[in-house]
């Protein structure tokens, strides 16, 4: 049977921080916080029957938001706006930008910006947000509702939901960090990316729309890969280490991390 916890974890800007924590039958744990709907830990037993945290994980909210993204919820859209500019519908929108002219991962009111309502839906930690549009820039105000779940095959599932008044765009994702070694570093881990085109970008990061195969690039990693020796070959032959992969939903898990 599943167990919950919630407890104070700190403060920040004068307003308590949650963490929320499920526990499953195998001693495996997920805790997420309201600040970002931060995915704070994933908790497996290690080689001493101790929990291991493998998700890279901050002490504190303030320490969460001077490395903004780490393992922080992503909204509403992840990426970058070329910009700060798109259209809908013919019409065009101007959404405020916090990477020179580029608007990303939702701009500098994004979801892992906002402190979030936090509570259990029996086993399942839910965040909910209610954004104005006049807060974020983006067209439309949102509810936003985020689902973390662990079952006992010790699988996580995140989930966004949202409804808006008007159209708007809505591309979130969960930036998360996993380190399932014991070393401080990925290097000696393996990296399996079922993906057999990568999108193009500009200079500046932003999506061309090009969609570009994969073959005979350092993006090809659809057979485990060295994470060391596939950054070394990125950096050797790529300008960019940032990259969005189109995955293959053929196979149950279109990426793995090995230790």
């Amino acid at each position: 049977m599943m167990e919950t916890k919630q407890e104070v974890f700190d403060t920040y800007k004068g307003q308590e921080i949650q963490k929320f924590t499920v526990t499953n039958d195998h001693d495996v744990s997920i805790s997420a916080i309201t600040l970002g709907a931060t995915w704070k830990a994933f908790n497996i037993p290690g080689k001493d029957g101790q929990p291991e945290n493998v998700m890279l994980s901050m002490p504190s909210s303030e320490e969460y938001m001077k490395n903004q993204y780490f393992c922080q919820a992503i909204g509403r859209t992840a990426g970058r706006i070329t910009n700060g500019t798109f259209s809908i519908k013919g019409k065009e929108y101007h959404v405020d930008a916090n990477e020179g002219t580029t608007t990303l991962h939702g701009g500098p009111h994004g979801f892992n910006t906002q402190i979030w309502d936090g509570s259990f839906d029996g086993d399942k930690i839910v965040f909910t947000k209610h954004i104005d549009s006049s807060e974020d820039s983006f067209p439309g105000n949102i509810d936003v509702k985020i689902t973390y779940s662990l079952n006992d095959d010790n699988e996580v599932t995140i989930t966004y939901t949202a409804k808006s008044d008007a159209d708007t765009l809505f591309n979130p994702t969960q930036h998360a960090y996993f380190n399932l070694s014991d070393s401080q570093n990925v290097y000696g881990q393996s990296l399996q990316i079922n993906a057999d085109k990568y999108l193009e970008l500009n200079k500046d990061k932003t999506p061309t729309g090009k969609m570009v195969p994969v073959d005979d690039t350092a993006y090809d990693f659809r057979d485990p890969q060295n994470i060391k020796l596939g950054i070394d070959d990125m950096k050797l032959k790529l300008a960019t280490l940032t990259m969005k992969f189109t995955l293959s939903m053929i196979t149950r898990k279109p990426i793995q991390l090995q230790p």
